[in-house]
């Protein structure tokens, strides 16, 4: 049962929700960092022959970003089918020497992989179709607890109540310790918080994409931006703004891919910081301006993670990369 629904509550717009009987959503990004697209493709076509033809993957998709200190990361976000799938995959003989390659030159490989079981993840999307993460394996139904501050709570079952509080209060100082040139893992508390969540415009009218590019994306750029410029004050680890290749109408544009240390700490973005707040209001006169009869794919999914969830591996990367900035790491 909900527990922070407001009294007769009626959404203000439909929205949907995976219907999956996956026990767990289990994925990973998996990253190649060079100092240009070009320089890393090679090692890039490797990682995704390593994955394909493998019986336990779902699918994977292909995003990639220029991160803060102006290196391009190709990443795969591979969906796999059970808990240990990837942990299979990743224990395998060239796969393990992949990522163990004695690296020291431009070219870095990094692992952020995740298993939440169903009581610790959500799901909400702006359209019943959905052809990204792990609603490609599922069917969507249409749900109210949504558009309301609580929501996202509300429909994470292991966190009515105030549960799944954080393991750790704040985010201390960046770490500068030296990365480069060595191949390392980072050892993480429980209940660290991922969301994933996406923006796509190809299959909207060229009134609504119009609307959309130029007064709604870039107020969410700017809330992203705010979260990368602040880790410290927002607890928010990272933020990658990141661009999707595939171009079907059905898959997304652009997303972001963030951790924070807590689910409460991304709540405490979305319910009390004036660029969400912005985020927000200027989505409702985005909705308002086509009569809540929107083709904008938005949606997301957020998971919050056991301690033994989460498995993140470095080698060659740069200081600030994905949980090198505040964790200590060990060599791999």
């Amino acid at each position: 049962m909900t527990k922070l629904t407001p009294p007769d509550w009626k959404p203000p717009y439909p929205a949907f929700v995976a219907d999956t009987n996956n026990s767990h959503l289990n994925m990973c990004q998996l990253g190649v960092q060079a100092p240009t697209a070009a320089a890393g493709a090679g090692d890039f076509a490797e990682l995704i022959g390593l994955l394909e033809g493998n019986s336990e993957l779902l699918h994977h998709e292909h995003v990639f970003h220029k991160d803060g200190q102006g290196f391009h990361n190709d990443i795969l976000l591979a969906y796999w089918e059970r808990p240990d799938s990837f942990a299979n995959w990743r224990a395998g003989k060239t796969v393990s020497e992949f990522f163990a390659r004695d690296l020291n030159g431009e070219i870095a490989v990094w692992i952020e992989a995740l298993s939440a079981p169903a009581d610790r993840f959500e799901t909400s999307y702006s359209t019943g179709t959905v052809n990204w993460g792990i609603s490609r394996h599922s069917i969507t139904r249409e749900d109210p607890i949504h558009a309301y501050y609580g929501a996202m709570r509300d429909r994470i079952k292991a966190a009515e109540n105030g549960g799944l509080p954080g393991s750790t209060g704040r985010l201390n100082r960046e770490l500068c310790a030296q990365t480069q040139g060595r191949h390392l893992r980072v050892e993480l508390p429980g209940n660290l918080c991922f969301i994933r969540t996406v923006q796509g415009w190809n299959a909207c009218s060229d009134e609504e994409k119009e609307f959309f590019m130029k007064r709604t994306y870039p107020v969410y750029q700017r809330g992203v931006e705010y979260l990368c410029a602040h880790p410290l004050e927002t607890n928010c680890i990272g933020a990658r703004l990141v661009t999707d290749v595939a171009q079907d109408p059905g898959q997304p544009q652009a997303e972001t891919l963030a951790w924070f240390l807590s689910l409460t700490d991304l709540e405490a973005w979305t319910w009390n910081h004036p660029t969400h707040a912005a985020i927000f209001n200027t989505f409702m006169q985005h909705a308002e301006k086509f009569n809540f009869n929107v083709d904008i794919l938005l949606g997301h999914e957020v998971l919050v993670l056991p301690k033994n969830g989460i498995h993140a591996e470095y080698n060659n990367c740069h200081h600030s990369t994905g949980f090198l900035r505040f964790f200590k790491s060990v060599v791999a």
